[in-house]
């Protein structure tokens, strides 16, 4: 899967947090959120803890959880 946008990494409490900031106005992003988390069922992405949607009305944030 491939697609655009602004990341950055975050170090939280449980290791390390991958954050999307910013997405393609063209992509939705329950949508987004959904095929990671497939991709993470196929054992097609490894590492992953935890996929969380922490976006408010504004802002966009696409939290990936990665196990340490």
């Amino acid at each position: 899967m491939v697609t655009r946008g602004k990341t950055h990494v975050e170090d939280g409490k449980h290791g390390t947090i991958l954050v999307i900031d910013e997405i393609p106005y063209a992509v939705n992003k329950s949508t987004l959120v959904s095929k990671i988390g497939e991709l993470v069922v196929d054992k097609k992405i490894e590492g992953v803890s935890d996929i969380r949607d922490e976006s408010s009305k504004n802002i966009i944030r696409i939290a990936i959880y990665i196990r340490p």
